[in-house]
């Protein structure tokens, strides 16, 4: 049954700070992230916290605020380059939203994944040239590698803003760059999301001009979309402008989201970090995977309402679309793998016909599944040229692996957990090669590399179980990349034979009722989609050691404490 690695997790500092008002578990487990001074505890639990930074210690950012105020002054066209993501539609709607309001010589342009690709299109730019006439573009969630591209823009007399969050490679683009992770910027917090580099400026902006702080709030909700969609770490700043942009969403003020949220049956929902990366975000992105990504941002933009519930019914047509065709692109690159590479350390599917917009959650899916770091490939308009998107596990960087080869590539980008590419079709069987060499030194290196690790961060008694305690842990929320769901270890839950059920439509749910010796309540436990995993492996009865987050189950009025279960032991497998 058990085939995952528990990893007890190790403090970081002074794990005896005492706060008053504070469970010492929730102490502890923040002490386990390396949150360990009185202060910073308060302001991480803080339903109102202040950490921000000042936008202009961001390089070039108060040089970009000059720029556009001398564009503002003359009067100049501002043109928005994003991206077809969550993170670039967001970026674009929130400087448009920004500069619309005190200022209307804008426009935005959002590229079509199929036609146009990723980041600066030099030919798409040769258009918007000659047909806009901008005197100032600004890149948002893009550009950081756009060198021919700004080139070509300043030989036009455009001037040129790239601002982007994504790693820079090792010459930048010859232009103003607002970018943390720029090595001479030193600006405090390297992860923000693009939207929220975007924000900083608007921020730089807003101090230069003098305008009221309402043109900033009003797009926090921006911000808290691609903070969650683009799995950025919910630490630091982000947790700050996620805190505040989860509340401007509650408040349904921004009428196409609105509209969106009650299409997808979110109406009525306090809306979570789950519902955005889960829910929200992909039906964003699904505009831009099997149509258009311009239809999201004028959803967030329109005041228009029916012009709203027409844009969000597209858009939950699309996200049907791209779930059907996900489906059988996933099947096909399973198929390849057991019949050809099963035995990689490193994966790489290479299939033609594999829909472009969804080979990036193809490759997510796929890195789950086997847990290996995952490149999936498909031919594009020129059937000798691939485009490519990888993802990563834990403590293997993509990014930094894949740039030692570079000269395969013709276009390369990304991070440690996720990249894409395109590369000629004869270099794929060497980049495999070589990956998977590189792949397997790590491994030996670290045998427990490509072993899925749960992480425990406490170990509970029955007697914990109960809603105050799960009311206190709801303080650590919003939770996600960088702040993940403490889980905890329950030890020798016995389920006897009546206590474990299939649950659901198609019974793929797995549903334990068991004690704890000398237990004083009955514990419910459910694990989504476990049936398959751990039903027939079972015993009745069983002793088990459950992995678990706590939560409130609320059923016809009556709450109850329920374990949402990540992983189970047999007692017998110590």
């Amino acid at each position: 049954m058990h085939k995952t690695l528990w990893k007890t997790v190790e403090g970081k500092g002074n794990e005896n700070v005492e706060i008053q008002g504070v469970d010492p578990v929730i102490t502890r487990i923040l002490e386990q992230k390396g949150i360990t001074d009185v202060e910073e505890i308060q302001e991480f639990l803080s339903a109102k916290p202040k950490k921000t930074y000042d936008p202009f210690l961001m390089k070039d950012l108060a040089q970009a605020c000059d720029l556009i105020e001398k564009v503002y002054n003359n009067r100049g066209h501002i043109l928005i380059y994003g991206d077809y993501d969550v993170d670039g539609i967001t970026s674009t709607t929130l400087l448009m939203d920004f500069f619309q309001g005190f200022y209307n010589n804008t426009s935005y342009h959002i590229p079509n994944r199929q036609e146009e690709g990723y980041g600066l299109n030099l030919e798409t730019l040769k258009e918007l040239v000659k047909t806009r006439k901008p005197e100032l573009l600004i890149s948002v969630d893009c550009g950081i590698t756009a060198l021919e591209e700004v080139d070509f823009l300043k030989e036009q007399g455009v001037e040129v803003i790239i601002t982007d969050h994504h790693t820079p490679g090792e010459e930048l683009p010859k232009s103003l760059v607002i970018n943390p992770k720029r090595k001479d910027c030193d600006y405090p917090f390297k992860e923000l999301s693009g939207c929220g580099v975007a924000f900083k400026l608007t921020q730089g902006i807003q101090r230069r001009l003098q305008l009221g702080k309402k043109i900033l709030n009003q797009n926090l909700d921006l911000v808290a979309l691609a903070t969650v969609a683009d799995v950025v770490p919910l630490r630091d700043e982000n947790r700050t402008l996620l805190k505040y942009g989860l509340q401007r969403i509650n408040e349904r003020r921004r009428l196409g989201l609105k509209v969106l949220l009650e299409e997808i049956r979110l109406g009525d929902k306090k809306i979570t970090p789950g519902h955005i990366g889960f829910m929200i975000g992909p039906h964003f992105n699904a505009g831009g995977r099997v149509a258009e990504a311009r239809t999201g941002v004028e959803l967030l933009m329109t005041r228009d309402q029916n012009r709203a519930r027409e844009i969000a019914r597209h858009l939950a047509r699309c996200n049907e679309e791209r779930q059907e065709i996900q489906q059988v692109g996933l099947e096909r690159c399973l198929t390849e793998i057991e019949e050809k590479y099963s035995e990689d350390d490193f994966l790489i599917v290479d299939l033609p016909g594999l829909h472009e917009g969804v080979i990036g959650i193809i490759a997510g899916r796929i890195k789950e599944i086997y847990y290996r770091p995952v490149l999936v490939l498909t031919n594009s308009e020129d059937p000798e040229v691939y485009k490519g998107s990888g993802r990563s596990i834990e403590g293997f960087d993509l990014y930094y692996e894949m740039s030692g080869f570079k000269d395969l590539f013709q276009k390369f980008g990304g991070h440690p957990a996720a990249c894409g590419l395109s590369l000629e079709k004869g270099n794929i069987p060497r980049l495999r090669q070589e990956l998977n060499k590189r792949a397997k030194e790590l491994k030996e290196e670290n045998p427990e590399l490509f072993l899925k690790k749960i992480k425990i961060y406490a170990k509970l008694e029955e007697e914990k179980l109960h809603k105050g305690f799960i009311d206190t842990i709801h303080q650590m929320e919003p939770y996600g990349m960088g702040n993940e769901k403490p889980l905890f270890l329950l030890e020798n839950l016995r389920v006897p034979a009546k206590g474990k059920q299939r649950l659901g439509k198609e019974k793929t749910h797995l549903k334990l009722k068991g004690r704890v010796p000398g237990g004083k309540q009955e514990l419910e436990a459910i694990g989504f989609n476990m049936v398959e995993q751990y039903f027939e492996e079972l015993q009745s009865p069983d002793a088990l050691d459950v992995v678990f987050f706590p939560e409130m189950n609320v059923w016809k009025g009556r709450e109850s404490v329920q374990l949402l279960i990540q992983d189970l032991r047999s007692r017998e497998e110590e």
